[in-house]
C-alpha cells in the first residue's frame, strides 16, 4: 500500500504542473484572440505595425517595461501622451471597455511574443489599477 500512496502522491503532484502548462496556452490562446480581435488591424499579424502611422511591438519599451504604466497605457490609449512621446500619426484607443481578463491576456501575450521578455499581467494588477485611477479621480 505504501508504494501505492507514493505514487499517487507523485501523480497528483504531477497535475498541478500539467494543469499550469495548460492554463499558461490557455492564456496565450486567449490573449492572442484578443489581439486579432482589437489590434491586428493596426500592429498587423506579424507585429510589425505600419511605417508612420502604427509602432511595431517587436522589442518594445513600452511592453517590456514596468506593468502599472502600460496598463494605464492600453485603459486610455495614445492620445494621453503628450504630443512629443507619440512617434506615430495614427492614435490608438483605449481599451478601457475590455473586461479585466481580456486585458491581462492580451497584454501577457504581448509581453511574451515579438521578441518580448516581460513577466506576464493578471487581471488582479488591471483591478488594482483601475481602482487606484477610480479613487484619484474620486479626490478631484
Amino acid at each position: 500500500m505504501k508504494a501505492v500512496k507514493v505514487i499517487l502522491g507523485g501523480l497528483l503532484l504531477a497535475v498541478p504542473g500539467s494543469l499550469a502548462v495548460a492554463n499558461d496556452d490557455s492564456l496565450n490562446s486567449h490573449g492572442r484572440t484578443v489581439y486579432e480581435q482589437h489590434c491586428l488591424v493596426c500592429h498587423q499579424a506579424d507585429g510589425g505595425g505600419v511605417p508612420n502611422m502604427q509602432p511595431e511591438l517587436w522589442s518594445s519599451p513600452r511592453l517590456n517595461g514596468p506593468a502599472p504604466a502600460l496598463i494605464r497605457f492600453i485603459l486610455h490609449g495614445s492620445a494621453e501622451l503628450p504630443p512629443e512621446q507619440r512617434s506615430h500619426d495614427n492614435i490608438m484607443p483605449g481599451f478601457a471597455t475590455l473586461i479585466d481578463e481580456d486585458l491581462a491576456a492580451l497584454l501577457s501575450y504581448l509581453r511574451q511574443t515579438f521578441d518580448n521578455d516581460a513577466p506576464a499581467i493578471t487581471a488582479a494588477q488591471i483591478a488594482r489599477v483601475r481602482a487606484a485611477e477610480q479613487m484619484s479621480a474620486d479626490d478631484n
